[in-house]
């Protein structure tokens, strides 16, 4: 996801806010991805308990440099 204006960036981080699950699964597409995750968050933010791309194998280093 590329953001060139402040506008774009406020609607990302309103996206990001309301719906993460579908904003993250998203962003996370553009990544390689080793093994496809199952689920995008389980938890929850107000016990800071949660785990991300669930089953997910990926490696973000070789997403760097790729």
């Amino acid at each position: 996801m590329r953001i060139h204006t402040f506008e774009e960036y406020q609607k990302a981080y309103q996206e990001s806010i309301e719906h993460p699950e579908t904003f993250w699964a998203a962003v996370a597409k553009h990544f390689h991805w080793f093994q496809p995750w199952e689920k995008v968050k389980s938890g929850d933010f107000e016990a800071v308990n949660f785990q991300w791309f669930i089953g997910g194998k990926t490696n973000l280093c070789y997403n760097c440099i790729d």
